[in-house]
């Protein structure tokens, strides 16, 4: 008995039942609770293993980061389960646990997804062949620890300087390359920041066409099939001369020059062909009404294909065109006004696929009305009205889909000889 004459053990006011007992961990009357979660943070790019530390856990429970489901969620005990975290966008996420009954819990602000490195540029973005060039690459989520390739090839004496710059000295290397900073997390981040001289010379592909070193109305100095000597493109009115890197290329006026010739028949047969362009653009509408508004790369004689510049609501873009069927592909904002490009165009019999530099590729509807066996007339537009007010370093045509290791390195060639950084 007690001191209050209550027997132990008893309660007054009425009958004991479970429901006045405090539910054990794990009983079927638990609302389940997340105490912690074990590491509290991982890649954003990379799954992770999760222990998640609680109470009332249940076999089938489901675990969420965030609102994206989380894999192998195993039951340890009703306290704990290790699951798989999924790869997130960087930040703070909820982790929920969902019993198979459907009770659940969340923890606000449990996880932390941490972003991977980005690079942005390399300091100077060229050196020699040989390698063992200084450099500092810029960029954003760098750790100490962190490792560089150039193409695959690892950089030596790797210095994290800060989570923005990492200092390091090039392998030996050849034409474009891609170069990589990868953290102790194995987040990597990489971007087509550093050029080698490039042994790569495009008469190495079956190109049906390739103009370069533009002077007094000839195309010189090819050596592809179909293109070796000289080209006098004298019908119309030839554009200028103008210099990239002391080389020679064709500047177009925007008012008066545009050519077409034999140089430039027989293309476009409508089963599949490629072509890049290495250009830039001078004026906009905004300044010269009709130079970039629709004005005309090249068109065909026909008006079935061109590229065209055009002046979108504002937005600068380049299109691949083909009024056969009236599609087109739009995949250049924000041109800058002077700014080299590599226009990269292919088609395989179905679809026109244009991209920039190395950009993805954009996908235009279904193709039909590719001209065949046309005449190409370049600087103006099949209306005769608007002209493209710009240079053009080279020319590249092929009656074939040229693959992407093509297309990279047509433009390490033009990244060397040029000295720019597509």
């Amino acid at each position: 008995m007690s001191r209050s004459g209550v027997e132990l053990g008893k309660r007054t006011g009425g009958p004991v039942n479970n429901l006045d007992r405090p539910a054990s961990p794990g009983t079927n009357n638990d609302v389940p609770e997340i105490y912690s979660v074990s590491p509290s943070s991982g890649p954003a790019t990379i799954t992770g293993s999760v222990t998640i530390n609680g109470y009332g856990f249940r076999s089938g429970a489901q675990v969420k980061f965030g609102t994206d489901d989380a894999t192998g969620e195993t039951l340890v005990s009703s306290t704990r389960i290790t699951c798989t975290a999924p790869v997130h966008a960087a930040g703070l996420v909820n982790v929920k646990v969902v019993n198979s009954d459907t009770t659940e819990c969340t923890k606000t602000n449990a996880y932390t997804y941490i972003a991977g490195p980005a690079v942005t540029s390399c300091s100077p973005n060229s050196g020699v062949a040989e390698g063992g060039d200084a450099v500092t690459i810029t960029g954003t989520g760098f750790v100490d620890g962190a490792t560089v390739t150039f193409e695959g090839v690892s950089a030596t004496d790797v210095v994290f300087v800060s989570s923005t710059s990492i200092t390091c000295v090039t392998p030996a290397g050849d034409g474009l390359a891609t170069v990589r900073v990868t953290n102790p997390d194995t987040q990597y981040g990489e971007s087509d920041a550093f050029t080698y001289p490039s042994s790569f010379d495009p008469s190495d592909l079956s190109l049906t066409g390739w103009w370069r070193n533009w002077t007094s109305g000839n195309w010189v100095g090819t050596a592809s099939a179909g293109t070796s000597g000289s080209h006098n493109l004298t019908v119309g009115n030839p554009p200028g001369t103008s210099t990239l890197n002391s080389l020679s290329v064709a500047d177009f006026d925007g008012v008066n020059d545009n050519f077409s010739g034999a140089a430039f028949s027989n293309y476009f047969t409508g089963s599949a062909f490629s072509y890049g362009f290495l250009l830039n653009c001078d004026s906009d509408v905004a300044s010269a009404a009709n130079i970039w508004d629709d004005a005309a790369v090249f068109t065909s004689s026909n008006g079935n294909y061109g590229l065209h510049t055009r002046n979108n609501s504002g937005t600068h873009q380049i299109r691949a065109y083909n009024d056969g069927s009236n599609n087109h592909v739009e995949n250049i904002a924000n041109w800058a006004l002077g700014s080299w490009k590599f226009v990269q165009v292919k088609y395989d019999g179905s679809k026109i696929y244009s991209r920039i530099n190395s950009a993805s590729w954009s996908a235009g509807t279904t193709s039909s009305g590719i001209g065949t066996s046309e005449t190409l007339v370049m600087g103006i537009s099949y209306s005769n009205v608007a002209r493209f007010d710009g240079k053009i370093a080279e020319i590249f045509f092929a009656d074939s889909v040229l693959s992407d290791a093509d297309f990279d390195n047509l433009k390490g060639y033009l990244n060397s000889r040029y000295a720019l950084s597509l």
